[in-house]
Formats: structure tokens, sequence, C-alpha cells
């Protein structure tokens, strides 16, 4: 179980924005991964996910920053300015390397609702 609260993602009007490398080399399906990604984040009642849109970008207060692999070329481009940066590397999450996508994406969601139980806690 996580520690970040379904109550507080239901309040919450934390801004998501998911940013894709060019896929040049990619290991992992980030399309999937998304896909899961965003039925997590819908059924814990989160409703603003959306792609990073560069030629109309908003102010994220998170941003997920997908690598399809461990060259990490997302982490040389710039971003907007997020409180929260949250990095993945092909398989790879918080230095640890998972098997698919759907334990990729779970381990993604304890992080945003981790955040937003912090930011409820801080009255953010």
């Amino acid at each position: 179980m996580w520690g970040g609260s379904i109550e507080n993602a239901e309040n919450s009007n934390l801004e998501i924005g998911v940013k894709f490398c060019g896929l040049c080399k990619p290991e992992i399906d980030t399309k999937k991964l998304f896909s899961i990604l965003a039925d997590k984040i819908e059924n814990s009642k989160i409703r603003n996910l959306s792609k990073f849109d560069k030629i109309y970008p908003k102010d994220y207060e998170l941003i997920i920053m997908i690598n399809g692999c461990e060259s990490s070329c997302l982490l040389k481009s710039s971003s907007n300015s997020a409180k929260k940066h949250i990095w993945v590397k092909g398989f790879i999450y918080k230095n640890k390397k998972y098997t698919d996508e759907k334990n990729l994406a779970e381990k993604i969601l304890i992080e945003i609702l981790d955040y937003i139980s912090f930011r409820f806690q801080e009255g953010f």
C-alpha cells in the first residue's frame, strides 16, 4: 500500500504533464506505459493528466519524464518550472529496474499519490 490517500487525490487540483523523449531506441513501450498510467490515475480519481505540449505548454506542477531507454535524453532537455519531476529511464525508475510497464506504472502512481498526500498535509 502507498502512503498517499485516494481521498486526497480526489480533492487534488494537481496538473500532471507527461513528456516523452524522441524514442530513437526505446526499450519500453511508452504508449503502453502511458495508457496503463492514465488508467491507474483515472481509477485513483486524479483527473488532470495530459501529454506535455511544447507548442502550447502549461505550467504543470508535476511532470513525468518518460525516456524510452537508459540514455535519458530528456535529462538534457528543459522542462517548465514544475515543482516535481518523475524520471523514467527505460525500465529504470529510482535506480531500480522493473520487468514490465504495469509494475513501472504502479510505482509511478505510488509516488504521485505520496506527493499529493504531502501537498495536502502542507496545505497546497
